[in-house]
């Protein structure tokens, strides 16, 4: 049975370092994002079931912009979203135009469990779509 792939996108080597291991742990194919301009071309190459998006890029490129995109692409627009972010509110906020049940936030720093229930509601309520 293959992996189920998730595409990480963030440009802090330090979140990426940490996650990824995480991620296999529970049987994920971890697709590495770390150059934001380009993560919705490799999105839409890959096919990723679950895009988790740290919400402070250093680049030009906002996460808004960049969840914008992938909801405006066809081949990408179903995919869920699970953002990352240590300022929740401004999350909440920022979010509520892509509210689409495909969305949803955890809170940095948070518990590997609580990542993991949050992976998998997602998956879930993707697959019943």
């Amino acid at each position: 049975m293959s992996k189920t792939l998730l595409a990480v996108v963030a440009d802090d080597p330090l979140f990426l370092q940490a996650i990824t291991p995480a991620l296999e742990a529970n049987d994920y194919q971890v697709l590495l994002l770390a150059q934001p301009e380009t993560a919705v071309a490799e999105i839409q190459k890959a096919r990723p079931l679950l895009v988790l998006l740290d919400i402070h890029l250093g680049s030009g490129l906002t996460s808004w912009d960049l969840l914008a995109e992938l909801r405006e692409q066809p081949d990408t627009a179903h995919i869920p979203v699970l953002i990352i972010s240590a300022d929740t509110s401004t999350v909440v906020r920022g979010a509520a135009p892509f509210a689409t049940g495909q969305v949803d936030v955890l809170e940095k720093p948070f518990d590997l469990e609580v990542l993991q229930n949050k992976i998998q509601k997602l998956l879930s309520s993707a697959e019943s779509l």
